[in-house]
């Protein structure tokens, strides 16, 4: 199992970035993603092009859980809340 926790700042507002802010060095099975920001929405994507989801803010379940064998995985904010970042806590797990 691997855990990510990192803060998207102004950088990551608008579009994908160049390298994805994960990029594991196993084939996980599934992840989990949860945005603990109080502001902004983050959008997740496993080619850096196509948006796969989105993590609301604020909403009681803000934590969801996806099966994927994706080893890399984009973020990105669409437009920066008031407090100008976004947190987001990411869990990868495999059972090999």
């Amino acid at each position: 199992m691997a855990n990510f926790l990192f803060t998207l700042d102004a950088a990551g507002f608008g579009a994908y970035p160049g390298a994805p802010q994960v990029d594991l060095t196993f084939r996980p099975d599934e992840y989990a993603f949860e945005n603990l920001s109080v502001d902004s929405d983050v959008f997740f994507s496993f080619d850096g092009v196509n948006d796969h989801g989105i993590l609301r803010f604020g909403q009681p379940f803000g934590a969801q859980g996806y099966e994927s064998v994706q080893r890399q995985v984009w973020f990105k904010c669409p437009a920066p809340g008031p407090s100008g970042s976004a947190i987001v806590d990411v869990e990868a797990n495999t059972d090999t």
